[in-house]
């Protein structure tokens, strides 16, 4: 298993077996074509794989006591409910906490996952979670970097630019296209952390006050995390053929340590920056309240709150607003949670590609309707303005 070798190469005994392949006395150096001549002692594969799971636990576990950890110093007064989730350490309770603080069009994802237990299905699942991530984020920076008219003059033709680039296009999306997006505008999301101006504009834009958000917003370690699961899938896919059960195994505990590392980011940041469904508003004393419901976690319907902004907000739209801040930010409309056409269900739809017969949305929870083709004028209009040169 590449995750046990990994492994076994940062241990001690994998560090002699790479040093004896090594060249250079005062710095190694190590090539692929050496590092395929050292001897290493793996034991049987059903080892690794256990032992590969055992430390995708033990990381899910880490993850779970930070998440705590942060919890508890930015609400001390909580500490009595903290420390009863810390006894649900290493359960499965834990985990479903984790799913509530995510905006729904990923909860759901996962959530689906847990409900699984064919290996093959559960491999499928997280690979659709991985791409929808890379979505919702994509989307996420895309609607802070182009909500100005001035922005997005500045920005849409380097979009348009770096794509074509990587012989991509908006008009046929693929997790590849949305990391080539996410890419570009994470590396200035980290560029303005470094300048005041920067970072004030960007905050402004994005309806944040406190800017700790923009560190999984920037991060690169997400980024990697959805390229290597990218990666799997294209190599997966590729080799054609039917998985055997104990192939899916093997990809499912590839796949888990993935989702690990991403948590070990994200925590429970989402909760900070909450997805809300806009729907009756009115003005009073120069504040509009807006009755919005909350779209994060896994249960639908979801509840409404009350949101006092400075200006107006689109109805039936998506947006995400920060804590304490009277602004929301108004999603491009690539991700929709709208009733299945044939069930009437709350269900949630990414944008897949443009067709001669309109807008493809896919969803990857929803199996009574997983694909909605219609004309949404909406996203068709913006498709075409990310991908139309001057």
């Amino acid at each position: 298993m590449p995750a046990f070798l990994a492994r076994y190469l940062s241990s001690e005994p994998g560090r002699l077996a790479r040093d004896a392949v090594s060249a250079g006395i005062s710095i190694a150096a190590l090539s692929r074509e050496a590092l395929q001549d050292a001897i290493v002692y793996l034991p049987d594969l059903s080892i690794q794989r256990k032992a590969v799971d055992t430390h995708a636990r033990i990381a899910g576990l880490l993850n779970e006591l930070n998440e705590l950890d942060t919890r508890l110093l930015e609400t001390p007064k909580d500490c009595d409910a903290i420390g009863a989730e810390l006894s649900k350490i290493n359960n499965e309770d834990r985990f479903e906490t984790w799913l509530e603080s995510l905006p729904f069009p990923l909860a759901t994802v996962l959530w689906l996952f847990m409900t699984q237990r064919n290996a093959k299905d559960r491999v499928d699942t997280l690979l659709h979670f991985f791409e929808a991530y890379a979505e919702f984020w994509a989307t996420t920076l895309l609607s802070i970097f182009l909500r100005e008219a001035t922005q997005r003059d500045e920005w849409r033709p380097r979009i348009i630019s770096v794509l074509s680039s990587q012989k991509q296009s908006l008009e046929h999306a693929s997790i590849g296209t949305w990391l080539t997006v996410v890419e570009l505008l994470s590396k200035e999301v980290r560029s303005s952390q470094g300048d005041k101006s920067k970072l004030a504009s960007l905050k402004k834009h994005a309806a944040i006050v406190d800017e700790t958000f923009f560190s999984v917003l920037a991060s690169k370690d997400v980024l990697r995390t959805l390229r290597a699961a990218n990666s799997y899938r294209n190599s997966w896919k590729g080799h054609g053929g039917i998985a055997t059960e104990d192939t899916a195994e093997l990809r499912l505990s590839t796949l888990r340590g993935l989702l690990n590392d991403l948590r070990s980011v994200v925590g429970e940041h989402w909760s900070k920056y909450a997805l809300y469904r806009v729907g009756a508003l009115h003005l009073r004393n120069g504040v509009y309240l807006v009755q919005a419901e909350r779209v994060m976690g896994t249960r639908a319907p979801f509840l409404t709150e009350t949101l006092e902004l400075a200006g107006p907000a689109e109805a039936d739209r998506l947006h995400l607003a920060g804590i304490a801040t009277r602004d929301a930010l108004p999603l491009l409309p690539f991700i929709k949670v709208m009733p299945s056409p044939r069930t009437a269900m709350n269900a949630c739809y990414f944008y897949n590609r443009k067709t001669k017969d309109g807008v493809r949305f896919v969803s990857y929870h929803f199996a009574e309707d997983s694909d909605v083709t219609a004309s949404f004028d909406d996203t068709a209009r913006e498709i075409e303005s990310l991908c139309q040169q001057e």
